[in-house]
């Protein structure tokens, strides 16, 4: 029960980011939900790849990766390019979304979650996902 009302807790303190936005180096300030700041992205975070995969790091395979879209930074390294420099990019990071997409990452087999590409800052994904980890089946994927 403590668990699920940190949960509610930090979902509603991390959605709050949002009202006066300085998430980004932009700190533009905007109020998120009515208008969009300097680096273009909305209120909803979006996806625009997601997969299970075994990577390099033994003890974290199989990972469930989600490839955020929207990033104002333009590193020479990323190797997302511009699949995550657009706000736009992919679907949106919904409850539904993620709750689907977890349990199916979970039937193929993930054990741990991770979150790629995007610029993190301008994104509250921790705000979805809280909202989802309230959920029993989603989860699992922290159970497993």
């Amino acid at each position: 029960m403590v668990a699920k009302v940190l949960i509610e807790e930090r979902a509603i303190r991390a959605g709050g980011q949002y009202r006066q936005c300085m998430l980004c180096e932009h700190r533009c300030g905007v109020d998120r939900e009515v208008q969009q700041g300097r680096c273009h992205a909305g209120v909803v975070p979006r996806v625009f790849r997601q997969r299970v995969e075994c990577g390099e790091e033994e003890a974290i395979n199989p990972c469930h990766l989600f490839y955020m879209s929207g990033c104002d930074l333009r590193c020479v390294f990323c190797i997302n390019e511009i699949n995550s420099f657009d706000a736009g990019r992919g679907q949106e990071l919904t409850p539904e979304f993620f709750r689907e997409a977890l349990e199916r990452g979970v039937k193929r087999g993930a054990k741990t979650l991770q979150w790629v590409g995007g610029e993190p800052t301008i994104h509250c994904v921790f705000s979805a996902a809280l909202k989802n980890l309230r959920s029993s089946r989603s989860a699992a994927l922290a159970e497993a």
